[in-house]
């Protein structure tokens, strides 16, 4: 990793912290929840009872991923954005503004890191911290499927969540962010750039 990137990285875990212990200074580290909301309840099909907040924010997991990845493929400002995540320098040559699109990048994360944030509000406690276990979890998910892979990203989401799942269900819940993290270890072992990842 070169050093600007490195500086950028430590910049923000440092960001991150200080965000998240004002916000337990003002509204205090207490676990808090959504109370009833239009998305509460379950469904019960032939025995099997599906959690309606949680089939939602999975439905509209997958409705925003594809969103992106066509805005990504078949805009302008889409293609511009993976010309400067490909190669910088060519990208200025060609007249793209990166730090334009460095700012367009940041926004278009931040608004999907709010997306995510209000689909899981609906079935999940929220406090100062809880941003912690998901950071590490989307890197796992991300270096798994392959650093600048869409498609990997992906498919490493839906692996993650599908392991995580299973972990909890014939383990001890308790492990299953462990298995989680086994099974990224292993796979970057055997592959280190990632499942679609070059």
């Amino acid at each position: 990793m070169k050093g600007p990137a490195l500086a950028q990285l430590v910049v923000t875990f440092g960001v991150s912290i200080f965000i998240s212990n004002f916000a337990a200074l003002i509204w205090t580290p207490d676990f808090r929840s959504i109370g009833h909301t239009l998305l509460s309840g379950t469904w019960d099909i032939s025995g099997i009872e599906l959690s309606i907040p949680k089939l939602v924010t999975s439905i509209g997991s997958v409705l925003t991923s594809l969103g992106i990845f066509w805005f990504l493929r078949n805009t302008r400002t889409g293609k511009a954005i993976l010309a400067v995540e490909m190669d910088r320098e060519a990208a200025l040559i060609m007249g793209i503004n990166a730090e334009r699109i460095n700012s367009l990048s940041f926004g278009i994360g931040s608004a999907l890191t709010g997306v995510a944030g209000a689909m899981l509000a609906t079935y999940y406690y929220i406090y100062p911290f809880v941003g912690g276990t998901f950071g590490l979890i989307c890197f796992c998910i991300v270096a798994l499927g392959g650093f600048g892979s869409i498609e990997g990203a992906f498919i490493a989401g839906i692996l993650v969540g599908v392991v995580e799942t299973l972990g909890g269900y014939l383990f001890d819940p308790s492990y299953k962010l462990a298995i989680v993290f086994a099974m990224y270890l292993f796979t970057v072992w055997i592959r280190p750039q990632g499942l679609r990842g070059s």
